[in-house]
């Protein structure tokens, strides 16, 4: 019998699954700081501070990161979370994914008054 005819068509499609982290402070913070996503394929990613939208960030900056400038001195002294909801390209057939983090405001410094004598 005659040898089988390799198949015509296109090469199988290379799928490239997307991948992301947060990164951000952990501890507390005095002023302005920022959060930051990184990986591949990221469409868009949307932040949550306390549950409440604050930005969506279609467009990565130019090292490909997403990011979020906070003001911590706009927020009280308690802990508030950060929530980055990451939503892939359509070619990487992947699902969104949450990322959380916590931050708080320092306590303000005491300082001793001076001894007058």
């Amino acid at each position: 019998p005659p040898p089988a005819a390799p198949p015509t068509g296109a090469p199988p499609e290379t799928v490239i699954p997307g991948s992301s982290r947060l990164i951000g402070p952990r501890l507390c913070v005095e002023r302005t700081f920022t959060v930051r996503v990184q990986g591949t394929n990221i469409a868009r990613v949307i932040f949550f501070i306390d549950n409440k939208r604050v930005r969506t960030v279609s467009q990565p900056d130019r090292l490909g990161r997403f990011l979020l400038r906070i003001d911590a001195t706009r927020y009280s002294r308690r802990s508030h979370r950060v929530r980055a909801q990451v939503f892939f390209t359509a070619a990487s057939r992947t699902a969104s994914r949450t990322h959380r983090l916590t931050f708080r405001r320092c306590a303000a410094a005491s300082i001793a008054p001076r001894f007058t004598g």
